[in-house]
């Protein structure tokens, strides 16, 4: 299991996402909602989902075999439903063995809560071992690895049939198992001589012993006997006999602790010389929960897995937001978008969807990169060494600060603006927040230094000047292709105070697919988006 976990490289410090693009972009591009979607059913494995490794261009081949992995894991899980169930259930009862390994690689002593533990573990990992029969590299029923588990779990709780349970069983230890033989008789002992202090007592003064062994008084009565004594607001039983058998049962019981730590000793002792196994199993599991994960997830978005190119660049077929999917269902159009230049200017009517384009390609460039499901129906792209959103959605701190729209822009533009090449930026009507004029230079400055630095560029954006610009590749969403006559007699039937409602409606007249296009103009329809949604200010000056 060691071997496995060397070659696997498993245990290693996974990266964080924000490495790889910060937490305005993660958000915005829809990354940690669905991040929130991975739910690996072992504890251990959801502390390790919290953060996901994202691969940069070094660890090509690493990423390569991560997701042949994953997709092999996810044919198994297909061919063999029957074992699913069971599997689920046993990585639901998984402990984390946080303390416990801890403490073993400290060389201390277990408690009996850490032993049960790990006892715990070592049943469930063994049952789900033996469902999954080698998948994902799992140890199988004889392999070395798992006969190791198997026999230390025998060796700590013998059992006819083994089970989650544990104590510190008489069968590990003869001493103990004679010292608590001798507790129990030295218990029945001390019972005998207190029930008949006891009697000899009430048959004298009357009165009664509650459960606590305490003497109860008759109502005015003072007990006169020197085998009792006025302690602690109450009459305690202090006869010389009584007080010689406690003597004898609390020795008998200090003789059962010390076999006990014993005991707990060995089996310490025991683990400690497993514990490379134990933490390779652990390792193990984790990583195979936590791929179940992704596969139940790339069904529950109906995504696929990513292939990787040499070349910088992202191909997306059938791409959905899982939001939008989320929100409005199968209203959502899918999307096919190639980016293969190193600037692309996105350009559409208002409403187009250029915003939710760049997001749709932020999220699958993201998950791509950290071996997730991509929710697309194909998805071929190049290792980045970063992601970046600028754009009106960002918010954050330096809103809350008073800055303006520009100057938001400007702080994130400043705040990433050196780094590893290639990033991806995703910059969303770049300039849009100063005058026309000024912004459209602005603009073109910023693509034209990323793209000099090396890195990459999808810009949506209504300025002519980016639009026109030689050395970029443009994708046109079309937008409405229909008559004004035919989009007033689509809205006509709906309430003019309903804004939802309308959306809605125009939205079902969008066409939000990108198609790559020569033409420089920047289409223009805010009159007619305006209209659409109840306000008419008249024809177009």
């Amino acid at each position: 299991m060691n071997e496995w976990k060397n070659q696997q490289g498993v245990g290693a410090e996974r990266g964080a996402p924000a490495d790889f693009a910060d937490a305005t972009t993660l958000k915005v591009v829809g990354a940690r909602d669905l991040l929130a979607r991975l739910r690996p059913l072992s504890e251990a494995g959801r502390a390790r989902a919290a953060q996901v490794h994202i691969f940069r261009n070094a660890e090509a081949q690493r990423w390569d075999a991560e997701v042949e992995r994953l997709r092999t894991l996810d044919l198994w899980r297909q061919d063999h439903p029957d074992v699913q169930r069971p599997i689920a259930d046993a990585l639901g009862e998984l402990p984390a063995l946080e303390r416990p390994l801890r403490r073993l690689q400290l060389a201390e002593v277990l408690r009996d809560a850490e032993l049960f533990e790990v006892k715990r573990f070592l049943f469930y990992a063994l049952a789900i071992f033996e469902a999954a029969a080698g998948a994902d590299g799992l140890p199988r029923p004889g392999d070395p690895g798992f006969e190791v588990l198997r026999e230390t779990m025998a060796s700590m709780h013998p059992e006819a049939q083994p089970s989650a349970r544990f104590h510190l069983s008489d069968q590990l230890d003869a001493a103990l198992a004679r010292a608590r033989k001798a507790h129990r008789r030295t218990g029945r002992e001390l019972r005998k001589v207190r029930d008949a202090a006891e009697a000899e007592i009430c048959e004298r003064l009357g009165g009664r012993f509650d459960v606590r062994g305490r003497y109860r008084p008759e109502a005015g009565i003072t007990p006169d006997d020197h085998r009792l004594a006025y302690r602690a607001g109450a009459w305690q039983l202090v006869d010389e006999a009584v007080v010689e058998a406690e003597a004898v049962v609390a020795r008998a019981g200090e003789e059962v602790e010390t076999c006990e730590q014993q005991v707990r000793g060995r089996l310490s002792e025991l683990l400690t010389r497993v514990l490379p196994q134990l933490e390779g199993a652990l390792e193990a599991l984790v990583r195979f929960d936590e791929g179940l994960a992704r596969v139940r997830l790339r069904e529950a978005i109906g995504g696929c897995w990513p292939r990787r190119d040499e070349q910088a660049g992202l191909e997306v077929v059938q791409g959905r937001d899982p939001r939008q999917v989320d929100r409005i269902g199968d209203e959502v159009q899918a999307i096919d978008v190639a980016l293969d230049s190193p600037v692309t200017v996105v350009l559409g009517p208002n409403m187009g969807g250029k915003s939710a384009l760049l997001k749709l390609v932020g999220l699958c460039q993201f998950c791509a990169q950290a071996a997730l499901p991509v929710p697309a129906g194909g998805c071929t792209f190049g290792l980045m060494e970063g992601l970046i959103y600028v754009g009106s959605e960002e918010g954050g701190v330096a809103e809350e600060e008073g800055l303006s729209s520009f100057g938001r822009e400007v702080r994130r533009l400043v705040a990433h603006w050196e780094g590893a090449a290639p990033r991806l930026w995703l910059l969303d009507e770049p300039g849009r927040g100063t005058h026309p004029a000024e912004g459209a230079r602005f603009a073109r400055s910023v693509i034209e230094a990323r793209q000099q630095a090396g890195d990459r560029v999808v810009a949506a954006t209504h300025f002519p000047e980016i639009a026109a610009a030689d050395d970029v590749a443009r994708l046109r969403i079309a937008g409405l292709q229909v008559s004004d006559e035919a989009l007033r007699a689509a809205l006509a039937s709906g309430d003019r105070q309903d804004v939802a409602g309308l959306t809605a409606a125009l939205r079902a007249l969008m066409d939000y697919r990108p198609q790559p296009s020569r033409a420089t103009d920047v289409p223009r329809d805010a009159w007619r988006v305006a209209r659409a949604l109840g306000l008419d200010l008249g024809d177009e000056g």
